[in-house]
C-alpha cells in the first residue's frame, strides 16, 4: 500500500466508520476551525497505528459495533475526551496528510486544493454532465464539511512535526518503497 492509499483509506475509514456524525445520512459541517493543537496531534499518532492495521488485507473483520468498541478502547487509552473527538480529529489530521506537498516539505490546505480540483472537473467539456458528477462527487462531500480553509496554524503544525508524522505511518505499515526517493522527500 502506498502512502497515498493509505492516508486515503484511514481518512475514508475514519469518516464513514469512526464517526456516526460523518456518515451519509447525517452530513454535518465540522466547526471551523475545530480544535487541532500539539496534544491533540499526538493523540492522534497514538491511535493512527491501532487504527491501520484494521485496514490492512490481513487484517481480522470487525463487525461494526466490535469497530467502534475497538475505537473507543484505543481513543479513551491516547487521552482523547469523547469517540466523537477522536473520530474527528483522525478524520482531519488524515486528510491534511494527503495534502502533504513533497517539494516544500509542508502541509497545504486540502480544502482549497479539493475547490481546484472541483472546478477543473467542472470546466472540462469533455466530460458530460454525469461525469462530472461522478468525479466531483467526493470532494463535494468533504467540502461541504468545511466552510473554511484549514487554518494555517493547523497546516505549520502538522509541518512542523512531519518527520515524526512520516515515521510512524511507515511504522504502522505505510509502504514508500515505490517511492523514488524514500519517505524522507514527502
Amino acid at each position: 500500500m502506498n502512502i497515498r492509499s493509505a492516508l486515503a483509506t484511514c481518512a475514508v475509514a475514519a469518516l464513514v466508520l469512526f464517526c456516526p456524525a460523518a456518515r451519509p445520512e447525517a452530513q454535518a459541517q465540522i466547526a471551523a476551525p475545530i480544535t487541532f493543537d500539539q496534544t491533540l496531534l499526538d493523540r492522534w499518532l497514538e491511535v493512527f497505528p491501532a487504527v491501520m492495521r484494521t485496514t490492512k488485507p490481513d487484517a481480522t473483520p470487525m463487525s461494526e459495533q466490535a469497530g467502534q468498541e475497538f475505537i473507543e478502547r484505543i481513543c479513551a487509552k491516547a487521552g482523547f475526551a469523547s469517540y466523537d473527538q477522536c473520530a474527528e480529529v483522525f478524520f482531519y489530521a488524515g486528510m491534511i496528510m494527503s495534502a502533504c506537498d513533497r517539494k516544500s516539505r509542508s502541509f497545504r490546505d486540502p480544502i482549497k486544493l479539493m475547490r481546484r480540483q472541483i472546478a477543473k472537473i467542472e470546466a472540462n467539456a469533455a466530460l458530460s454532465p454525469v461525469q462530472k458528477g461522478k468525479a466531483t462527487a467526493k470532494f463535494k462531500e468533504v467540502v461541504a464539511r468545511f466552510p473554511d480553509n484549514i487554518p494555517e496554524a493547523h497546516l505549520r503544525l502538522m509541518t512542523a512535526n512531519r518527520d515524526r508524522i512520516f515515521q510512524i505511518v511507515i511504522h504502522a505499515g505505510a509502504d514508500l518503497s515505490a517511492q523514488p526517493d524514500g519517505w524522507e522527500n514527502w
